[in-house]
């Protein structure tokens, strides 16, 4: 044996071999590529979030469809149109028609109806709401007791433009119209001047058909008011409107429900809201809406049509503010975001160690953050959505938090990966709960966090032009 010849190299350990070269094609990529990588993973990582927003917004249509069922069956959102005075009465048109010997006037006696609103209206509503399960959904349903009162003015047909043949007093009837009358509970009898009258089903109205009727058999058009009084009980979800048709209306809606979001054309003119309900009031004049105050059909002038009437509404709603299939929608936008942070602090502390990374570990990464968005909404059916936040958000912390300790063989760059992602995540909690400076605050964490990377990375090899 040649005394010369150096012994043989003993074969090198496999697991010290892959500790330091664990990827040959992803690191010999040089820094352009391996950036470039980097970012090709973050743009195919945003497949599993499309999916995530397209599952959320499954779950949402399922949703709107159990919270439509428990409406149909239990009453939608209630609108109240009235009590509207209606007298029917006949006059004679004149038409010209060519015959024989000449054009003649032909002479008919026609029907038609004229419409008087009330001279003053004071609505009284009081809202009790609860919550109706079907499955893992919730809606949010009211019973609601409505007082109506007021006064009507004498109805005076030359008013209306029209001179009537006759007036059938016998046939006129105070109408209710109701935009869901399934949900119609009790209706105690119409209080006219003193006397009860019942309600029959109906308007006899083509414009608003649903709702109820009295008949006036004895009406006075020589009394010059006449005070009406009606109490009512409906089941209605959502929400419960009202149209002030009086020349003078007083509208007032209480009820326990702690968020209300005030609707229709007026906000009210006196509110107080707090944890133990709201109550709210609305003072207005006929002047501040469209309708007129009188108006008679089947005499071709126009007439007030049913948007007309929807188009001068005050009311409230009992929906919930935050939605949390909306929340969710807004955090998926921000799923770019986290990919960039999170990966950019894995590849500074890969650029300022001896330690390299794969791209199979920055894809597990990503995939850990994507399962965020997934844990997220499916917790959020069963929690509320800040508890459902936490639980997520904690998860996806700790799985990436193990996981860099593992592959960054330091307890320490583990702790920074911890404490950005807390950051991240708890800003990204405080801008979806805000509404109106979201934007503004997640354009001041860009830069924040842009610059962030920038001071990080001044000094790193490669980046600054030195090697």
């Amino acid at each position: 044996m040649n005394e010369s010849t150096p012994p043989p190299t003993p074969p090198a350990d496999a697991a010290s071999v892959a500790t330091k070269r664990p990827d040959k094609g992803f690191l010999n990529l040089g820094l352009f590529g391996k950036c470039l990588s980097i970012l090709i993973i973050v743009v195919l990582l945003q497949i599993p979030l499309m999916m995530v927003g397209s599952l959320s917004n499954e779950r949402e249509g399922r949703r709107n469809e159990a919270v439509a069922d428990i409406s149909r069956r239990w009453g939608g959102e209630q609108l109240l149109i009235g009590p509207i005075l209606v007298v029917p009465f006949t006059f004679e048109q004149t038409s010209t028609q060519d015959g024989s010997q000449g054009p003649r006037q032909i002479r008919r006696m026609c029907r038609g109806q004229a419409y008087f609103l009330p001279d003053k209206l004071q609505v009284k509503a009081s809202l009790e709401p609860e919550t109706r399960r079907r499955g893992i959904y919730d809606a949010v349903v009211y019973t609601s007791r409505i007082q109506l009162s007021g006064r009507f003015a004498a109805p005076d047909l030359k008013q209306t433009g029209v001179v009537p043949a006759e007036i059938l007093w016998s046939e006129a009837r105070v109408i209710l119209c109701l935009s869901d009358v399934q949900g119609l509970r009790s209706a105690g009898d119409l209080d006219w001047g003193g006397k009860k009258l019942s309600w029959q089903p109906g308007t006899r109205w083509s414009e608003l058909k649903h709702g109820l009727h009295a008949v006036l058999p004895e009406l006075n058009p020589k009394s010059e008011y006449t005070d009406f009084s009606i109490a009512i009980e409906l089941n209605g979800s959502g929400a419960l409107s009202s149209v002030p048709l009086g020349r003078q209306s007083t509208l007032s809606f209480k009820s326990p429900w702690a968020d209300p979001s005030f609707t229709g054309a007026y906000l009210p003119d006196r509110r107080r809201v707090d944890a133990t309900g709201f109550d709210a009031e609305w003072n207005l004049s006929h002047l501040a809406r469209s309708l007129p105050q009188f108006w008679a059909e089947n005499t071709g002038a126009d007439t007030p049509k049913s948007c007309d009437f929807a188009g001068s509404t005050v009311g409230v709603s009992l929906a919930h503010s935050v939605d949390s299939y909306r929340t969710m929608d807004r955090a998926l936008k921000h799923g770019i975001l986290f990919l960039a942070l999170v990966f950019t602090a894995f590849f500074v502390f890969e650029m300022s160690s001896v330690r390299q990374l794969s791209a199979l570990h920055y894809t597990l990464v990503g995939g850990a953050l994507c399962l965020f968005y997934l844990s997220l909404l499916s917790l959020s059916e069963f929690l509320s959505f800040g508890r459902a936040y936490a639980i997520a958000a904690g998860a996806s912390t700790l799985l990436i938090c193990l996981y860099s300790s593992a592959i960054l063989h330091s307890g320490l760059r583990a702790l920074l990966i911890l404490a950005g992602l807390v950051l991240v995540y708890g800003y990204l909690y405080f801008v979806l709960q805000m509404q109106d400076y979201a934007l503004l605050a997640g354009t001041v964490a860009l830069f924040a966090a842009l610059g962030a990377i920038m001071w990080v990375t001044r000094r790193i090899k490669g980046l600054n032009g030195t090697s």
